[in-house]
């Protein structure tokens, strides 16, 4: 049995890692900063996509901007789902423009806060699995560009969450991580930025497990229920 994210109690997971990549170029709410924010989710989708370390499928958009408001900054919370293919070949300056627009709202909206979903292939010594989840990617605009790969799942680890070995899947896993943060950096131009969690070390080529360094008895404080098992 593969362990994943652990819950606390119900709440955020512990086992999840950020890399934040944030863009030094101020980028404005208008239909030339929407566009230039398009092309930098097509060039993140596609340095992921690599070895099918992140599929996307979906951007999940939850705040917006009304282009053209800055001098009031008109902000609206509502979430809408835009398909990946969809996002991916519109034309901001064409027929695209329908991507950004609003039911009942006028003008076409810049997305502040986004999230880009998708599925993520995980291997085993003998199978492949395809899972929902896996990895994220958060897309913030607050005066410079901000993306946030969220990796949620310890088959990167040598070590699963309670403890257990498991270095053949590290082993097969761990170098797509690798390659899909080196890739990411390459394209945006900027060193990712990430914090340990007590589970794990985060460096730009990854992350290496704790549990040998800490000992299992100071990081393994849950029980095995707040575990979700994804697979058998």
């Amino acid at each position: 049995m593969i362990q994943l994210k652990r819950y606390n109690d119900g709440s955020d997971g512990v086992g999840e890692w950020n890399y934040e990549l944030n863009l030094q170029t101020p980028l404005e709410y208008s239909l030339q900063g929407l566009e230039e924010w398009r092309q930098k989710v097509v060039i993140v989708a596609a340095a992921l996509s690599v070895r099918n370390f992140f599929q996307f499928e979906t951007l999940r958009v939850e705040r917006w901007c009304r282009i053209g408001s800055n001098a009031t900054q008109e902000f609206i919370a509502l979430q809408r789902l835009i398909p990946s293919d969809l996002l991916l070949n519109a034309n901001v300056n064409g027929d695209g423009q329908t991507v950004f627009s609003l039911p009942e709202k006028e003008g076409l909206w810049f997305p502040v806060f986004a999230v880009m979903e998708g599925q993520t292939h995980v291997k085993f010594p003998d199978h492949e699995v395809v899972v929902d989840g896996l990895a994220s990617v958060r897309v913030l605009c607050a005066g410079i560009l901000a993306f946030t790969l969220v990796v949620d799942c310890d088959v990167y680890l040598d070590y699963d969450l309670l403890g257990k070995e498991q270095p053949a899947l590290a082993a097969l896993n761990h170098p797509i991580l690798e390659e899909a943060i080196g890739g990411l950096a390459t394209v945006l131009g900027v060193d990712p930025y990430a914090e340990n969690t007590k589970y794990a070390a985060v460096t730009d080529k990854g992350m290496q497990s704790l549990f040998e360094e800490e000992g299992m008895d100071e990081l393994i404080d849950a029980p095995e229920s707040w575990i979700r098992r994804a697979w058998n």
